[in-house]
């Protein structure tokens, strides 16, 4: 049972505390629906002999790692790693796993943080084989390769989405009122922040000063309280949303726009990912607008590369400042 919460990491309480159905419904809970697929699928067998795929349910340690990395609590030494670590060791040592030396396994990464606790290692020695699903193009990098194309078993999602299976189906074109639509956090242009954060807070500022009638772009700090209900509900009124980076490059809000029936507008560099761009036609359903003076955000080198430079530690790209090539 995973009833830890996903971003403080703390246990559950009061009727929550019952409910080992919530971790369902976060940020980072693709993994889960994808195994519940598989399981519904007529094709889903219990025998590892006859599979053409092994999916790897690895999801509720992950998950727990992944709370206990955000309360600040994580620790290498802490339990669901070694778990962890000991449930790889056995797969690797599986008769089934040396059919293909592992060609035949998939594993869901769903955040940077699962490469903690040395699972970067094991994914890149033991699992070099197998199919990695990931959630950040930026973890591309986590063996050291630099080009895009070494990577073929990385396989860049979309991230999960709180509660969508409660969305209601878009509203009809005519009560769409809001033109432009973009709430989100941002960041000052002479903080720390991410370069998707400041970028947010110069195109927010850029955009209010036009006092568009029909535009509602806002930064969390214009409008502190605000549901997460509410900011799907204004995006199945808007026509267009702004799709822009924010800490990672990418983000919820691109699956829940598109399934607000709102057209993605995408604002670079740097651009907000586009994940599974090798299968999915993005300019067919989306507007790109091109950003050619990012020197306006502040600071003395603002460009930001596509690719890590020469000699760049893979440790660094964990820090997430990087951003994918617009065909990542």
């Amino acid at each position: 049972m995973c009833r830890l919460h996903i971003i403080n990491g703390l246990p559950f309480t009061g009727a929550a505390a019952s409910n080992a159905e919530l971790h369902k419904y976060g940020h980072y809970s693709a993994p889960y629906w994808v195994a519940e697929s598989i399981r519904a699928s007529r094709h889903y067998t219990t025998d590892l002999a006859a599979a053409d795929v092994i999916f790897v349910k690895d999801y509720c340690l992950i998950t727990s790692i992944i709370a206990m990395y955000h309360s600040g609590a994580y620790s290498d030494g802490w339990e669901p790693l070694a778990q962890l670590g000991l449930a790889y060791k056995i797969i690797a040592k599986s008769a089934r796993y040396k059919r293909r030396n592992g060609a035949d396994y998939v594993f869901f990464s769903p955040h940077a943080v699962a490469g903690l606790g040395g699972y970067i290692e094991t994914a890149c020695n033991m699992f070099k084989s197998a199919l990695h699903i990931v959630a950040e193009a930026s973890q591309r990098y986590v063996c050291g390769y630099v080009q895009p194309e070494a990577r073929d078993n990385l396989l860049v999602v979309p991230y999960a989405s709180p509660h969508l299976e409660e969305e209601p189906q878009p509203g009809p074109k005519h009560n769409r009122d809001i033109h432009f639509y973009f709430h989100g956090g941002c960041a000052p242009n002479d903080s720390e922040g991410s370069y998707g954060y400041r970028m947010r807070a110069y195109i927010v500022k850029r955009i209010q000063q036009l006092k568009l009638r029909d535009a509602s772009v806002t930064c969390t700090s214009d409008r502190p309280v605000v549901s997460h209900a509410v900011i799907r509900q204004e995006m199945r009124r808007a026509v267009f949303c702004l799709l822009l980076p924010g800490d990672t490059a990418s983000s919820s809000r691109l699956t829940e726009i598109v399934l607000a029936g709102c057209i993605p507008v995408f604002l670079g560099p740097p651009w907000h990912a586009q994940p599974l761009a090798a299968r999915l036609r993005y300019p067919d359903f989306s507007v790109f607008f091109q950003l050619d003076a990012l020197s306006h955000l502040g600071g003395a080198s603002l460009g930001v590369p596509h690719e890590p430079l020469a000699g760049q530690a893979a440790s660094s790209v964990w820090d997430q400042q990087w951003y994918a090539p617009i065909c990542s």
